[in-house]
C-alpha cells in the first residue's frame, strides 16, 4: 500500500515540477519579447492614431486637446498646449517620460513626425488605456512647442472624466519636466 502511494506522490511531483519548468520558461520568453502564445502578438492588432483622419468625438470617445489645423475631422475638448520648451526638448521629456515610469510604454513612435502612442496601465484596471502625444511647432515662438493629446480607453467602456483627468495629468508632468 505504501508503495503504491510512494508512486502517485512522485508522479504528482514530476508532473508538478514539469508545469512549472514550462511556465517559468514562458515566462521568460515574453519578458524578452518574444510573442504571446498562439501567434498573438502582446501589443495586440490596434493600429497606431492616426490625428489628421481622427473622428472625436462621433466615433472614438475620449478626451482631446488638438487644433483644426492638425485634427481636421475632430471637435477638440480644449486647444493645443503650449510649453516653454522646444520640439526637441518637449519630445525628450516625453521619452524621459515613458522610459522611467513602469505603467507607461510607447505602442508606436513615428520620430519624423513626433507622433506617439503610449499604453497607460491604471491602476485598478484590467485593460491599459492609450494616449495619443503629437509634438507641433508654433508658428508665432518656434522657442514654445505645441502638443496634442488624446487620451481614450480601447477595451471597456468610455470614462470623459478619466480622461480629462488623464490629459491633465500628462500636461502637468509634461510642464514640470520642461520647466526650467
Amino acid at each position: 500500500m505504501i508503495k503504491q502511494f510512494d508512486k502517485y506522490r512522485n508522479f504528482l511531483l514530476g508532473a508538478s515540477l514539469l508545469v512549472m519548468v514550462v511556465l517559468i520558461g514562458s515566462l521568460l520568453y515574453l519578458n524578452m519579447g518574444g510573442q504571446a502564445l498562439g501567434g498573438l502578438s502582446k501589443s495586440g492588432s490596434l493600429e497606431a492614431t492616426d490625428l489628421k483622419t481622427l473622428d472625436y468625438p462621433n466615433r472614438n470617445p475620449g478626451h482631446l486637446a488638438c487644433d483644426p489645423v492638425y485634427c481636421p475631422g475632430s471637435v477638440a475638448d480644449r486647444p493645443l498646449i503650449t510649453f516653454p520648451a522646444t520640439e526637441k526638448q518637449l519630445r525628450d521629456a516625453l521619452v524621459n517620460m515613458v522610459d522611467t515610469n513602469p505603467r507607461l510604454d510607447f505602442r508606436s513612435l513615428d520620430i519624423m513626425q513626433l507622433l506617439f502612442d503610449v499604453t497607460v496601465r491604471t491602476r485598478g484596471k484590467t485593460f491599459p488605456d492609450l494616449v495619443t502625444i503629437q509634438i507641433v511647432s508654433n508658428p508665432q515662438d518656434p522657442s514654445k512647442a505645441m502638443m496634442a493629446i488624446y487620451s481614450r480607453s480601447v477595451i471597456g467602456s468610455p470614462d470623459p472624466v478619466k480622461d480629462a483627468e488623464r490629459v491633465q495629468d500628462w500636461i502637468k508632468q509634461l510642464s514640470e519636466k520642461v520647466t526650467p
